[in-house]
C-alpha cells in the first residue's frame, strides 16, 4: 500500500499516529504513509433518500483523494480502513453505504483520470459489510473497465514491538519482511519480451536447474503466448525473474558479438554455430584477488575459462603483476576485508587505477561470520572508498545469479570495446 486512509481515532491510535486536528498527513519512520480524515458513516432512519449520507460520502471521498494528489503524488495503491465504520447495522444501510462509497470513488477516478488501485480492509466483525461491498463490485465489473472485485476477505496481523532504539526497530521490520518474502507463495508470469523462443536447450536446462534450486516451479509456454509461469516464495520468484532477465541480456550481447565478428578480421573470435558457444579467445583479463579468497575465485576462473576468456590471475611479484596488468584490457577485482588489508592486493588495485584500466569490482562475502551484519557495513564503506560506487555484485549465497551479473557486465564491456575498435 502507498497510502492508508484512517477515519477514526481508534484506528489512528492503533497505527501509532498522534493526530491533533480533524485532518492530517503523516509519514512514519518506517516509510508508511497515512492520511487521517475523521469521518463516520452515520445513517439517519428518517432519511429515506439517504441525502445526508450521500453528501457526507461525497465530502469524505473528494477531500481525501484530493489530499492524496497533493501530499503524495506518486501514490497508486490507496487503502481505506473500515474497522470503526459503525452505525450501519441493518442490511439496507450497509447496501446504501457500499453503493454510494463505490460510486463516488468510481466518479472521482474517472474525473481525475488517474490509475489508482483502491482497497477496503475489513476485519472479521465487518463480514456482512464486506459482502455488500463485494456484491456491488461484482455488479460494476465488466470486461471493458478496470474495477476489480473482492474475491476474499483480507486478514491482517498486527505485531507490536518495543525497542530501545530506532535501529533495533528497523532490524525487526527487516526480519519480518524477510520472513514474509521467504514463506508467502506467489505466482508470476514472464512475457516474451526476453526472447525466450531463441533460447537453446542448454539455456533452458540452466534456467530449470536454477528454478529447482530455488524451489520455484517453472512452466515455459512456447506454443501459444511465449511466457514463463513461476510459482514459489516471493523472494525466490523475484530472484528467478532477475536470473531470466540476466540470461536474456547476456544472450543478446553475445549475439551482437557474433554479428560483429562476422564482419571483422579481428582474431578476437573463433568460428561458431550458436551465440551461446561464442569463444572470446585472446581477450585479456587480469583477475586480482587475495589468496585468502582463492577457493571461490578459482571457481569463477574456471567458469570464465569455460566461456572462452583468456585470463591471467593475480601475480606474486610486483614486476609480474605490473606486466600482466599492462597487457590486460579488463581488471576483475574480488574485493573483501582480506583484500583491503593485503598490501600486495591494494598495490595491484592502485597500479590498475594509475594505468586507467577498466575495473569490474565485486564483493566476496563470508556468510559464516559471527558479526556478518556489522561486517557487511564495513565492506560497504571500504568498497565505496575504493571505487566511489555502491556494491552491485556480491558473491554471498547465490553464486550462479551473481556470476551472471558479472558475466553480463563483462560481455557488455567487450561489445563496446569491439564496436569502438571497428569504427
Amino acid at each position: 500500500r502507498d497510502v492508508t486512509i484512517i477515519s477514526s481515532p481508534q484506528d489512528a491510535i492503533e497505527e501509532g499516529i498522534e493526530y491533533k486536528n480533524e485532518y492530517g498527513y503523516f509519514e512514519m519512520k518506517t516509510s508508511k504513509k497515512f492520511l487521517f480524515h475523521r469521518w463516520s458513516p452515520t445513517v439517519a432512519n428518517g432519511d429515506k433518500t439517504n441525502k445526508k449520507l450521500k453528501s457526507s460520502i461525497h465530502t469524505f471521498i473528494s477531500s481525501t483523494l484530493q489530499n492524496i494528489t497533493t501530499c503524495c503524488t506518486s501514490a497508486r495503491k490507496i487503502v481505506f480502513l473500515t474497522n470503526q465504520w459503525k452505525h450501519v447495522g441493518s442490511q439496507s444501510q450497509q447496501q446504501s453505504l457500499a453503493h454510494n462509497l463505490i460510486n463516488e470513488i468510481k466518479q472521482e477516478i474517472e474525473a481525475r483520470k488517474i490509475n489508482w488501485s483502491i482497497l477496503f480492509i475489513f476485519n472479521k466483525e465487518k463480514i456482512d459489510l464486506y459482502k455488500e461491498f463485494h456484491q456491488i463490485l461484482v455488479q460494476y465489473q465488466t470486461d471493458q473497465d478496470g474495477f476489480a472485485q473482492f474475491c476474499s476477505t483480507v486478514s491482517t496481523v498486527q505485531i507490536s514491538v518495543l525497542t530501545l532504539s530506532n535501529l533495533d526497530l528497523i532490524k525487526c521490520e527487516h526480519e519480518i519482511n524477510n520472513y514474509v518474502e521467504k514463506h508467502f507463495v506467489i505466482k508470476r508470469t514472464i512475457t516474451d519480451e526476453l526472447n525466450i523462443r531463441q533460447w537453446d536447450q542448454h539455456m533452458i536446462n540452466v534456467f530449470y536447474k536454477y528454478c529447482l534450486n530455488k524451489s520455484v516451479l517453472p512452466m515455459i509456454d512456447l506454443m501459444t503466448n511465449s511466457q514463463i509461469h513461476l510459482i514459489g516464495s516471493m523472494l525466490n520468484v523475484k530472484k528467478v525473474m532477475e536470473k531470466c532477465k540476466l540470461m536474456s541480456e547476456i544472450f543478446k550481447e553475445k549475439l551482437s558479438l557474433q554479428t560483429q565478428a562476422a564482419s571483422t578480421s579481428r582474431t578476437l573470435f573463433t568460428k561458431i554455430k550458436h551465440p551461446s558457444q561464442i569463444n572470446v579467445k585472446g581477450y585479456n583479463i587480469y583477475f586480482s584477488y587475495c589468496q585468502y579468497d582463492q577457493t571461490i575465485c578459482n571457481r569463477i576462473t574456471t567458469y570464465l575459462i569455460n566461456e572462452g576468456y583468456s585470463l591471467c590471475e593475480t601475480s606474486l611479484t610486483t614486476a609480474k603483476f605490473q606486466s600482466d596488468i599492462d597487457k590486460s584490457d579488463v581488471i576483475l577485482i574480488s574485493f573483501s576485508e582480506n583484500y583491503s588489508k593485503n598490501k600486495h592486493s591494494t598495490d595491484e588495485l592502485n597500479y590498475a587505477k594509475s594505468k586507467g584500466k577498466i575495473l569490474i569490482p565485486f564483493v566476496m562475502r563470508n556468510t559464516l561470520e559471527e558479526n556478518s551484519w556489522l561486517s557487511s557495513l564495513t565492506i560497504a564503506e571500504l568498497f565505496y572508498d575504493a571505487f566511489n560506487s555502491e556494491i552491485d555484485i556480491e558473491f554471498k549465497d547465490d553464486f550462479d545469479f551473481e556470476y551472471d551479473k558479472l558475466l553480463s557486465r563483462l560481455v557488455r564491456i567487450i561489445v563496446l570495446k569491439v564496436f569502438n575498435s571497428t569504427e
